[in-house]
């Protein structure tokens, strides 16, 4: 999978859009189709994968896409988000990030959650107050930001990968800014955890093999009020 931000896309048919995906793979995306320039979230991901859009509460201080991934019988959440630099953060943002919205959303599905993007925050300075805000919600719900690294080559740790604590990415690196992109391409690996099958046992009678006349019968005799006096 691969997640992107700021894809100035407007619309879910863009043929740029359409045109970056590998062969074999499909696109889940957020567009922006009413406010020009920066903006615009899509998830490209492995035909293999199945993927299911999650609708979330409405937010107006970033833009969120977050959708459900399958393969076999195992499920995991990404939730990709972009919060617009140019925007002070302020308490709206993590109002809507909190518990009541968007992260409560993603607990009741029950299975493992990865948040990922360009939140725009400097989490590698703990003096800052929005960081400080932000690192006090993630441990209120028990999540842990995986990224140490600068991200942007301004400087700067701008994109996160987020998890609950217990499940954690392996080999996460971050390549150099400014080759592609302003921000850092981040790579992970997530562990994948499968949930045992369940076996269940029943027991089938083949109709061809009842009686129909036994059964008509039967249930004219209990339909018999005599019938229900005697039992």
């Amino acid at each position: 999978m691969l997640a992107l931000t700021e894809t100035w896309h407007h619309d879910s048919g863009d043929v740029c859009l359409r045109q970056a995906a590998p062969p074999d793979f499909a696109v889940v995306d957020a567009a922006r189709p009413h406010q020009p320039g920066y903006g615009g979230i899509a998830v490209l991901y492995s035909g293999q994968l199945r993927c299911a859009k999650v609708v979330l509460p409405t937010t107006m201080s970033f833009e969120a896409l977050c959708s459900r991934f399958s393969a076999g019988n195992s499920a995991w959440l990404m939730l990709t988000v972009y919060r617009p630099g140019s925007c002070y953060v302020i308490g709206t943002f993590f109002e809507e990030l909190s518990t009541s919205t968007v992260l409560e959303t993603l607990v009741t599905h029950g299975c493992p959650v990865i948040i990922g993007g360009d939140f725009n925050i400097h989490v590698e300075d703990p003096s800052d107050a929005s960081t400080l805000r932000l690192m006090e919600l993630l441990s209120s719900m028990d999540l842990q930001q995986q990224v140490t690294l600068p991200t942007h080559q301004a400087g700067g740790t701008l994109d996160l990968v987020i998890t609950f604590s217990d499940y954690g990415v392996d080999h996460l690196t971050v390549d150099p800014a400014g080759v592609v992109s302003d921000h850092s391409l981040i790579l992970c690996s997530l562990p994948d955890r499968r949930t045992p099958m369940l076996k269940f046992t029943r027991k089938v009678r083949s109709w061809r093999s009842v009686d129909r006349t036994e059964v008509c019968d039967a249930i004219e005799e209990l339909a018999n009020p005599r019938t229900r006096q005697r039992m």
